[in-house]
């Protein structure tokens, strides 16, 4: 469908978009159908003031930008068929003198001119919204993430001449002499005080938000202002505080009728439940941009490259798809697990192997697993600790009381973990030929002073925290080799438990951690194998302990 152009009026090509979307000529996801439905109907509605010269004048502003960066750099800022639905709706809609919509929850995936977009209808919010005194504010996570909000938008004034000679550019801010209004840079990192006076934001990657602290104080600044705009635009991403999770579910309750709000706006374009995720089809629906920013070959090859992957297939589904999954991924598919289980070691096996130990105290698991090589594959084996109180408290206690009757389970008469188990259960398997400890050092500081006193080499003995920083490349390693079937190991319904609980988050950096799911339950054997198969010697890679390089 055409761009909007100098010789069709932008409202009437929102519309016939709108209607295209609403009747199943133009592919799109279930929210899309809704928004654009909403679109049709808010523009037929009497008690409503629906002002076409202001969206004209929108159009008119945006479309005067130019891009600063990708393909398009240099070139005229022109808002696709999709945007201009969101564009009439902010800004063409009034209710008694005043804006209709004071939020909006705009979600798509990457790579769909989120940030120009932003940066666009946050320049347009500074210098032509009628207000006195405009205050814009950038709202990011962490400084970074705030600084790339406000540097798009710098980056835009400076492609653009007539707004290049009107803005004074400055490292946090941006301001404008003529109206006297400014735009500022924010960061949860930030400690901010509750002063501002904001006529409009932008909320960047609202999944990023540690907690809601950044979004209230950005959400309660405008109650001063008469008619203020407040835009979240965001991938769905990890959801590191639960934010985004809440305000989308919200969007698409109103979207769908379950909520009514004629102030909150809501368009968000995903892949519908059950959609393939490998599908073009299902590209289509859940990238509106498709064939402009987001090219359908990229998405192929990144689709190619995650075939084998869940971790990979995780990021593909959030990312490129703005799927909202609950918790985080699968690690390791259980069938393909059950698929390496044999009854005795393999031939081959080699006496040295590392051990992963993963701690704990009272109601959750301690666990080590300890991987020798044999050829290219590697022989898995565990033990596990458990008190007498975890196999009554714990969200798991049936299937602890099961290992425990099948002997995989070791458990304490007390309600703590009996630790001199476990310094007896390492120093025998040192004199067995273990070369090396892995190790969370969290709480685990008493244990590893006694283990060295028994005997291991100080500089055998690895702290590895179990941050994503530090597990991204032992999880990712681990997946490959179990998917390559390389990792041998005796059936136990504690692997079972434990590799069905964890699950797959990553970090702002797209970095990968474990996560325990909404399950509860423990995930300690999945930690001491990702440390035992994942983590590599030194001698292997060539240099120093690869955990202090980093």
């Amino acid at each position: 469908m055409p761009s909007c152009t100098a010789t069709e009026k932008p409202l009437a090509l929102a519309d016939r978009y709108a209607a295209d979307v609403a009747e199943g000529r133009i592919a799109a996801c279930r929210w899309v159908c809704l928004a654009c439905r909403r679109h049709l109907e808010l523009w037929s509605r009497r008690d409503l003031d629906r002002r076409l010269r202001e969206v004209e004048r929108a159009v008119q502003f945006v479309q005067s930008l130019r891009h600063s960066a990708g393909l398009a750099a240099g070139e005229q800022f022109i808002l696709e068929p999709w945007q201009l639905v969101i564009v009439a709706d902010l800004f063409g809609l009034y209710r008694d003198g005043r804006r209709l919509f004071r939020r909006a929850f705009l979600s798509v995936p990457r790579k769909n001119g989120k940030t120009a977009f932003a940066a666009a209808l946050a320049l347009k919010l500074l210098v032509a919204d009628g207000e006195t005194s405009p205050e814009v504010l950038l709202a990011g996570a962490s400084r970074e993430q705030a600084r790339i909000a406000l540097h798009s938008a710098k980056a835009m004034v400076e492609s653009t001449p007539a707004l290049l000679s009107r803005l004074n550019i400055y490292r946090t801010s941006i301001l404008c002499p003529a109206n006297r209004g400014r735009m500022l840079a924010l960061s949860g990192e930030d400690s901010y005080a509750h002063g501002y006076h904001a006529s409009g934001a932008v909320v960047d990657e609202l999944h990023a938000h540690h907690d809601r602290a950044l979004w209230d104080v950005v959400d309660t600044s405008t109650v001063g202002r008469r008619q203020p705009l407040v835009l979240v635009i965001s991938t769905a991403g990890e959801d590191v505080g639960q934010i985004y999770r809440q305000l989308r579910s919200y969007s698409e309750d109103v979207l769908a009728g379950v909520k009514q709000d004629d102030r909150w706006y809501a368009f968000v374009a995903s892949a519908d439940e059950g959609d393939p995720w490998d599908d073009p089809a299902t590209w289509a629906k859940a990238n509106p941009n498709l064939g402009v920013s987001v090219q359908e070959d990229e998405l192929a090859a990144i689709a190619a490259r995650a075939a084998d992957s869940p971790l990979a297939q995780l990021s593909f589904r959030r990312l490129h798809l703005n799927e909202m999954l609950d918790g985080a991924g699968e690690w390791i598919p259980l069938e393909v697990w059950r698929e390496q289980e044999q009854g005795s070691p393999p031939d081959g096996l080699q006496p040295a192997s590392a051990i992963g130990l993963d701690l704990a105290t009272h109601i959750d698991l301690a666990a080590a697993v300890r991987v020798q090589q044999a050829g290219d594959r590697y022989w898995c084996t565990f033990a596990a600790w458990a008190s007498a109180r975890a196999l009554r408290e714990s969200p798991a206690a049936r299937q602890l009381q099961r290992a425990k009757a099948l002997g995989h389970l070791r458990v304490s008469l007390g309600d703590a973990i009996d630790f001199s188990s476990i310094r007896a259960w390492l120093r025998n398997e040192r004199e067995r030929g273990a070369q090396w400890l892995i190790v969370d050092p969290a709480g685990a500081q008493h244990l590893l002073a006694e283990v060295a006193a028994d005997g291991w080499p100080q500089e055998r003995i690895v702290e590895h925290p179990q941050t994503a920083r530090y597990m991204d490349p032992v999880i990712r390693r681990v997946q490959t080799l179990a998917m390559e079937r390389r990792l041998l190991h005796e059936p136990s319904p504690l692997w079972d438990l434990c590799l069905g609980n964890v699950r797959l988050a990553a970090d702002a950096q797209g970095r990968a951690h474990f996560h325990r799911g909404r399950s509860g339950g423990p995930i300690d054997l999945a930690v001491a194998l990702a440390m035992a198969a994942g983590w590599q010697p030194p001698e292997e890679l060539g240099g120093p302990v690869w955990i202090e390089a980093l």
